[in-house]
C-alpha cells in the first residue's frame, strides 16, 4: 500500500472470543474503537550528572469500544459476561475487515450504559486493559 493512503474507518471489525484460538464473534453496534498505548517514564537525579537518569515503566494498553446497545448480540454479551465474572477475553481488531490487525487478551474494566429521553439509540461503551502482548494478524496493526 502506498504511503499516505487513507484507511476507511468503516473497514474496522472488532470481535471477541473466550479463548485465543476460539470462535470470534463480531461485536455489533461498536461505532468507535480507541486504542491507547502509554508508558510512564521516571527520572532520577544523580550526583555528577548534568542530565537525569530515566527509567521507562511498563507499557499499558487500554481500549474503548463505544457504540449502541445491542441486547441479543453475542459479542456484546461476551463482553458483559467477562466484566461481570472478572475474566479475560480476547479481542480481535481487523483494520481491513478480514485480514490485517491484531489479537489481544484484555480485561474489561468498566462498561457504561446511557439513554436519552429525547430519543435515539441507547448508548453503551466498554473499557478494557490489555493483558500481555498483542499477537499480529496478517501484516498487523498500523498503530
Amino acid at each position: 500500500m502506498p504511503i499516505g493512503t487513507p484507511q476507511p474507518a468503516e473497514n474496522v471489525r472488532v470481535s471477541v472470543s473466550d479463548t485465543f484460538g476460539g470462535v470470534y464473534d463480531i461485536v455489533d453496534g461498536v461505532s468507535t474503537m480507541r486504542k491507547n498505548t502509554s508508558r510512564e517514564v521516571t527520572s532520577f537525579a544523580a550526583f555528577g550528572r548534568a542530565v537525569k537518569v530515566t527509567q521507562p515503566g511498563a507499557r499499558e494498553v487500554t481500549y474503548s469500544f463505544p457504540g449502541f446497545l445491542s441486547v441479543d448480540d453475542t459479542g456484546q454479551n461476551k463482553i458483559r459476561a467477562a466484566e461481570i465474572n472478572n475474566t479475560t477475553l480476547f479481542v480481535k481488531v481487523l483494520r481491513d475487515i478480514t485480514t490485517n490487525g491484531f489479537i489481544q487478551e484484555v480485561r474489561i474494566g468498566s462498561r457504561t450504559y446511557e439513554s436519552d429521553a429525547n430519543g435515539g439509540l441507547q448508548a453503551v461503551s466498554f473499557e478494557a486493559t490489555g493483558v500481555g502482548v498483542e499477537t499480529i494478524v496478517g501484516t498487523g496493526p498500523i498503530s
